[in-house]
């Protein structure tokens, strides 16, 4: 198990299930009654996407993790970056092979979203925009979900705007934990633009805009307004317990409770505009 480790850890194990999780709990709220079968299809296709984001990541922060962070896999020798390659480029066949299962559709938006985090890996990382990767690929998620159960209604595509305040809000909280190593490596993202004490304030900021906002739209489109306003109040609770625990600068559990808050966002986004 030890020596298998390393090679987990290369794939940034707790945020590729997290999403996949996530994604499991929006196409059972997409479409019930669910089909275990498909779900199961969909989490795996979503893990293995997610498994070869954080592999490509490491693969191509090497040059720089040798610095920040000698201790992750590659750059301490663990795992050798030629396996690295390797092991990216199963999954990304895996990826593409399982999601061939689930229509052509699906894999066009799978193969975008993969794109998105790419991008992320490939340079916007560094840069003002790193944001903008997470503001595309999170509702995307929801229209691949909602393109696997055939039920894509107009509203779904709204949940781009709101990708717009949530992907920044995502950005900052999940570069929060790591922003001085990341800034001795010579990073230059939209949390070192800020700094950490108007990053994480800015983060909260988005995440209300969010929740605020979600209502109207739903509102505009003549759907479910209260199950909307219902997911915005559940939302308020866990963003000032973000809020709280950000001010006394408690950083690692604040990507997680990130995570979980667009979590709820999005499944009440979509079970208010069924």
């Amino acid at each position: 198990m030890k020596i298998l480790l390393p090679y987990l850890r290369l794939m940034h194990p707790f945020t590729s299930l997290a999403v996949a999780i996530v994604t499991v709990i929006i196409a059972i709220s997409s479409n019930p009654p669910f089909d275990l079968h498909r779900l199961f299809l969909i989490g795996s296709v979503m893990l293995t996407v997610q498994f070869s984001i954080g592999v490509s990541n490491d693969v191509l922060d090497q040059r720089y993790d040798s610095k920040a962070k000698p201790w992750k896999p590659i750059p301490s020798k663990k795992v050798g970056k030629r396996t690295a390659l390797i092991i990216f480029a199963s999954l990304v066949i895996c990826s593409f092979a399982s999601c061939s299962i689930l229509g052509w559709v699906p894999l066009g938006i799978m193969l975008f979203g993969l794109c998105c985090g790419m991008a992320y890996n490939l340079g916007l990382k560094r840069t003002l925009f790193s944001w903008l990767p997470l503001s595309l690929a999170v509702p995307t998620i929801l229209v691949w979900v909602g393109a696997i159960n055939e039920n894509t209604p107009n509203a779904l595509y709204w949940s781009y705007p709101l990708g717009l305040l949530l992907g920044p809000a995502l950005n900052l909280a999940n570069q929060l934990a790591g922003a001085e190593e990341a800034a001795h490596s010579g990073e230059r993202s939209l949390m070192h633009f800020l700094g950490v004490v108007s990053g994480r304030r800015v983060a909260v900021g988005l995440f209300v805009l969010v929740s605020a906002f979600m209502p109207t739209v739903v509102w505009i489109n003549d759907l479910q307004v209260k199950v909307a306003t219902v997911g915005s109040v559940a939302t308020s609770l866990f963003i000032v317990v973000f809020a709280v625990l950000a001010e006394f600068d408690h950083r690692l559990v604040l990507w997680p409770l990130a995570i979980l808050i667009a979590s709820v966002q999005g499944v009440f986004f979509l079970s208010a505009i069924q």
